[in-house]
């Protein structure tokens, strides 16, 4: 008896139901973990925002996509064809984390906004209105630096040399060796996560525990057996991409060294 198969709008349809029901299950399961349903959501959106930036260019290049599809703890994925064209894979690798870091960025600069709106220094006697670490007890400055620093480190996590994370994807485009620092790097993340300090901080440790414990096993497979060929590149697309790789990670480190030293001196613990 031959099966029948889908209509290819009952496909799409279909598809998109559990793009919905894969983001509205991990939204479920971060709630629980978090205890805190808006950072949950807000953690969410800022997942969808770098899936996003995976789409907005595979559109541009013109290259069919499904997704997102969420994973609980893991993240997330759209679905594309196997590139070969070192510059396609670049430019599609990096634009979640473009993308993701510029969505952080914006949750900063409202950070700032919002405090100093809400800045304490006119009405507690001997406040230092230009100390606006102050002002990030108050209001809802705090909640966006908690955003933010949440998007800087996952896109910048995003970017370890590992595989299936976005820097696996561009470093064989760069050397092959890179996988060799992706994994000690993502080994110290795992015993990192045991020195949390607050129930966020645990919660983010344990996704980034399951993530890199994840992306070292595939690293290795991939190591043993890869999956497909790349064509290669010419050393000025090499040096290109290496620098806009470098470029990206030392503005999403940045950007997450800012934001977790300043919720620190805002918690009162030491930097």
């Amino acid at each position: 008896m031959q099966k029948r198969r889908l209509s290819l709008k009952a496909r799409f349809w279909l598809q998109q139901a559990l793009a919905i029901l894969s983001l509205i299950v991990s939204t479920l399961v971060l709630g629980v973990i978090f205890r805190s349903w808006p950072i949950a959501i807000a953690f969410m959106l800022l997942l969808l925002v770098h899936e996003m930036g995976h789409l907005l260019a595979l559109r541009v290049k013109k290259l069919p996509a499904r997704g997102p599809y969420f994973i609980p703890l893991i993240g997330a994925f759209v679905t594309m064809p196997r590139l070969r064209k070192p510059v396609d894979i670049a430019f599609i690798a990096l634009a979640g984390p473009f993308l993701g870091g510029l969505g952080a960025l914006i949750c900063y600069a409202i950070a700032w906004f919002a405090s100093a709106r809400s800045c304490p220094g006119m009405i507690i006697p001997g406040a230092d209105i230009l100390d606006l670490r102050l002002c990030f007890l108050f209001g809802e400055g705090h909640f966006w630096l908690v955003l933010a620093n949440i998007g800087f480190y996952l896109n910048l996590l995003n970017l370890l040399p590992m595989h299936p994370l976005d820097g696996g994807r561009v470093a064989p485009l760069i050397s092959k060796w890179l996988f060799l620092l992706g994994i000690p790097l993502g080994i110290y993340l795992v015993f990192d996560t045991f020195s949390a300090r607050t129930r966020l901080e645990s919660a983010i440790s344990l996704i980034t525990l399951v993530l890199v414990i994840a992306s070292v096993i595939m690293t290795i497979m991939n190591l043993r057996r890869p999956s497909y060929r790349i064509l290669p590149a010419s050393g000025k697309t090499k040096l290109t991409i290496s620098l806009v790789y470098l470029l990206m990670v030392g503005v999403l480190g940045a950007g997450w060294f800012m934001t977790y030293h300043l919720m620190n001196a805002v918690n009162g613990f030491p930097n």
